[in-house]
């Protein structure tokens, strides 16, 4: 491992590549324009960087209210995955808005394209050195420098588990699902991936009752979309 963002920014552009590959080759068998799809990629993307940029900004803001001028460094690092996710779905809603694209069949089919790419963009952070886990005795642990400490692999833990995600998304596809369906399905299994990952990451940040900020609004997610696509269940049966 390099631990240098070396690799970081290239493995952020596969990750765009394969998702709108996987996205615009899905458009095709669905009927929808590609090039709108891959509009609506680019916009996540975008989006999404800038969100998880100002999401990190906020956490640290007792470093950044006296280091104004390096708020806008990405390239020193620094993201917050979450306030990207939910601000890039902002920016996906506003493009499938003013591109005129049905609501919920986008969606359903931007985000597996969009797990996959996470998958791609994990192995970015692992190669970074970014996001480890807690120290680990198990012959897998990694020591990233300028460490000696071996830790948990958690971002290549996280990938594994988002192209699992990926290949159910795929499946789910197959039984043509209610509209929403594959959305909720992976707020679902994402919520549940990252409440369980940050037991072992040593960048949790703390939050009530001794669960971190993140599994705080992963378990909001596991609920809401249960409860959404048990709303969707009913509706099929009747």
């Amino acid at each position: 491992m390099l631990g240098t963002d070396a690799f970081y920014y290239p493995m952020i552009a596969v990750a765009f590549v394969c998702m709108v590959i996987l996205a615009i080759w899905r458009a095709g068998e669905v009927g929808l324009s590609r090039w709108k799809i891959a509009l609506v990629c680019l916009v996540s993307l975008l989006v999404g960087i800038v969100g998880s940029r100002i999401g990190y900004v906020v956490v640290e803001w007792d470093y950044y209210r006296l280091h104004p001028a390096q708020i806008p460094r990405i390239d020193l690092g620094g993201m917050v995955f979450y306030t990207g996710w939910f601000l890039g779905m902002l920016g996906i809603l506003a493009t499938i808005r003013l591109a005129r694209l049905p609501l919920w069949k986008t969606i359903d089919l931007i985000i597996p394209p969009g797990a996959f790419a996470q998958g791609v963009g994990r192995i970015g952070c692992f190669l970074t050195g970014c996001c480890a886990g807690s120290p680990t005795d198990l012959p897998w642990g990694v020591a990233f420098p300028p460490e000696t400490i071996r830790r948990h692999p958690t971002q290549l833990y996280e990938s594994a588990g988002v192209f699992l995600i990926f290949f159910l998304l795929k499946r789910l596809e197959r039984r043509n699902p209610l509209p929403g369906a594959v959305f909720y399905c992976t707020l679902l299994y994402y919520g549940l991936l990252r409440f369980v990952l940050e037991c072992i990451r040593e960048d949790a940040r703390p939050g009530p009752f001794g669960l971190s900020i993140a599994q705080w609004i992963s378990l909001t997610l596991v609920v809401w979309s249960a409860v959404r696509l048990r709303r969707l269940s009913l509706l099929r049966k009747a």
